[in-house]
């Protein structure tokens, strides 16, 4: 295939999502337009009103894809109701952020993220959408408070408290960030029932959730996450062992590639 066809080809698969994903007619014809400004970036307008931005080498589209349309981290049982609480580990730019403060009235969203330069887009992406139901906070999670390198491996979505993956692949040092745990998290913010703790944090799920006490994980109602491959040598199923002593039904997808899957678990009435 030539480079042009790929190119007719990329763009008619972008529209098409962006239509499913209810984009706006305007904002379908400025999509490609705003990839040639001064400053080019990708940006998803959509018929409600709201708009996400993002620089150009992030993938916004798909991102975009796997959240509103494929619903990854909200399939039938795990959905946002009004007036839950909301907890995303791993924030990013905020694509799911922003889905989960408009699926319902009175919805309250805490969304970490410890990546300066993503922390300004989620801020940006919050801010034009006038989210003040929203609290942003510039910091990772993990298994102990205190303070650490975030480690990038790729895109800034990749980036980890990890400084090598279990091949010996050294990765870049990338900022100094605040470390909180959950429990830290639901005391500084009065989380008292989280009704949805999303996690996509790069392998640092594993000691979030083994190492937060039993008081904390009881005032979680659904947890919806990303289990990460090859950064340490966790393994799912020892999340998903201990989240059961915990009182959850715990269900995992097989890996989608070489790098994790979706781990979905409901507490039991």
């Amino acid at each position: 295939m030539s480079a042009l066809a790929r190119g007719i080809l990329d763009r008619y698969k972008t529209a098409r999502i962006l239509v499913k994903g209810g984009a706006s007619l305007r904002g379908i014809m400025l999509y490609p337009l705003r990839h040639r400004l001064p400053t080019p970036r990708h940006q998803i307008d959509l018929k409600r009103g709201l708009s996400i931005v993002s620089p150009m080498e992030e993938p916004l589209v798909h991102t975009f894809e796997d959240i509103w349309l494929n619903q990854c981290f909200t399939p039938h049982g795990f959905e946002v109701k009004p007036g839950d609480t909301v907890v995303d580990i791993g924030a990013n730019l905020g694509v799911f952020s922003v889905w989960a403060a408009t699926r319902a009235q009175g919805v309250r969203v805490i969304s970490l993220e410890p990546s300066s330069r993503m922390f300004r887009l989620l801020i940006q992406n919050l801010s034009r959408n006038g989210l003040g139901q929203v609290v942003a906070v510039q910091a990772a999670c993990g298994g102990e408070t205190g303070t650490a390198v975030l480690y990038s491996y790729g895109l800034e979505e990749g980036s980890s408290l990890r400084p090598r993956n279990i091949r010996g692949k050294v990765f870049r040092p990338q900022d100094r960030v605040d470390v909180l745990t959950l429990d830290d998290i639901f005391r500084r913010h009065q989380v008292e029932v989280c009704n949805l703790l999303k996690l996509n944090c790069e392998g640092g799920e594993y000691e979030i959730l083994l190492k937060a006490p039993k008081e904390t994980l009881r005032r979680v109602r659904k947890i919806s996450m990303v289990y990460h491959l090859g950064l340490h040598n966790y393994c799912p199923d020892q999340i998903v062992a201990g989240l059961r002593q915990h009182g959850f039904e715990v269900n995992h997808t097989p890996p989608y590639d070489e790098l994790g899957g979706y781990l979905y678990a409901k507490r039991q009435v």
